[in-house]
């Protein structure tokens, strides 16, 4: 009787593991709107926009705001399994007031819980991440 219970998990938790990563390609359409970085030092926002540019803002307490534009496309998965979305031109600013110089950001496109986030780095451990808001 008491394997009843070990049996029950041992069927839930590999399916819901499944369920809550998946690996369906993100179709264009589905990135556009206004997407915004999960942390609280700054509002960090990216508007993908349907002619294939995008507007983004870093504004930060203390710091001018940062605002460039560019172009993006949609990557197919590379090699390690990964989809990617590239923004040409893009300038970042890190939290410690370092800007960057216009060139590429790929962040990786995963699935979370049926939303859609746009990974800085799926190896860091900090997580960071834009998530979509409109």
């Amino acid at each position: 009787m008491k394997r009843w219970p070990f049996f029950i998990w041992s069927l839930l938790l590999p399916a819901l593991f499944l369920t809550s990563c998946d690996s369906t390609p993100v179709e264009q359409r589905e990135l556009y709107g206004l997407w915004k970085a999960n942390y609280s030092d700054a509002e960090d926002t990216i508007e993908i926009k349907s002619d294939g540019t995008y507007l983004h803002k870093y504004i930060q307490k203390g710091l001018p705001d940062l605002i460039n534009s560019g172009t993006w496309d949609l990557d197919p998965f590379d090699s390690s399994g990964y989809q990617r979305v590239s923004f040409k031109d893009f300038v970042s600013c890190s939290l410690i007031d370092k800007k960057s110089d216009p060139g590429y950001f790929l962040p990786v496109i995963e699935r979370d819980w049926g939303n859609i986030i746009l990974d800085f780095d799926p190896d860091d451990k900090f997580g960071f991440h834009y998530s979509k808001i409109k």
